[in-house]
């Protein structure tokens, strides 16, 4: 019976747990809803008239946004990717930091739009792709004096756009482009040119262990930004260590760790998978044996 009731009590505790996180994300939601919403702005600002660092916070907030959208409609490298994460970053910061700062108070006001008119009701569809990005075209010499440039495109906001028949509204979804719900992307888009891939480079496996340290800038991958698992300084990984030596032949050679030493004769010192973190970890705790014991003949 003991255990049955600790069994009972730890279910119900993550359950609580599971529907404290899933009110907190709802809370979330319809805050960042009404930070989108152009019918909320004012009251918002109105609300934090005499906190300039809320007011800072807010504007933070929509330069984010905005950031995202034109990230994803004129970046079309993988370095895309990595400004949007760190966007989606600050939005998610700044969302929780007005929170902090009493954001819901505000909404709570009898004077603040009500949850209908800034969120979607069932007979709608939201997507979270903005406006097609429209650019100002220069007019032609010819052209009268009537004839007005393209406007630029609005700030990215919750797009909501009516049901209507069957056929259109498959034809929509197909069209929207969505990966998750706090990133917004563009609707037909030009796709961007096809590369052709680069045939990889033949290695011999005696040399260069298969590692996930061994990425190069073929694959989109900043060099400044990784620690060396050996001398923890940044700009190398340890495969490329000009302090690392092998333990079992001493030589400094680049892509020569000492797992893989042509010296060994196919012994293997390390039992986890190469490129794992354990492999490294195994690798550092027979390398430090090595070197606590002396050298051997």
């Amino acid at each position: 019976m003991p255990a049955s009731k600790k069994s009972s009590s730890s279910s119900t505790s993550s359950l609580d747990i599971h529907r404290s996180d899933l009110a907190l994300c709802k809370r979330q939601a319809l805050v960042e809803a009404a930070l989108l919403s152009h019918d909320c702005i004012l009251p918002l600002e109105s609300f934090f008239y005499e906190d300039l660092n809320a007011l800072a916070q807010i504007t933070t907030f929509h330069a984010a946004d905005l950031t995202i959208a034109y990230t994803n409609s004129m970046m079309i490298d993988n370095k895309a990717r990595l400004v949007v994460s760190q966007q989606v970053k600050v939005k998610y910061l700044t969302l929780c930091r007005l929170m902090d700062k009493g954001i819901e108070l505000a909404m709570a006001l009898p004077d603040f739009p009500r949850p209908d008119d800034y969120l979607c009701s069932s007979c709608y569809s939201i997507s979270l792709s903005p406006e097609p990005m429209t650019q100002t075209v220069p007019t032609s010499p010819s052209s009268s004096d009537d004839d007005t440039p393209i406007p630029a495109p609005p700030r990215s906001q919750l797009a909501v756009h009516s049901l209507g028949s069957p056929r259109r509204s498959r034809q929509k979804r197909r069209e929207t482009i969505s990966l998750s719900v706090r990133l917004s992307r563009p609707i037909n888009y030009t796709p961007a040119p096809s590369v052709k891939e680069e045939e990889p480079e033949y290695v011999s496996q005696s040399i260069w262990a298969p590692s996930e340290e061994t990425f190069d800038d073929r694959n989109g991958v900043d060099y400044t930004t990784i620690t060396c698992r050996y001398c923890n300084e940044e700009g190398h990984c340890q495969i490329k260590c000009p302090k690392y030596f092998c333990r079992v032949c001493n030589k400094h050679e680049p892509h020569h760790l000492s797992a893989n030493c042509p010296d060994l004769k196919g012994k293997h010192i390390i039992s986890a998978k190469p490129g794992t973190h354990a492999f490294h970890y195994q690798l550092r705790q027979w390398e430090n044996e090595r070197d606590n014991s002396g050298p051997q003949s």
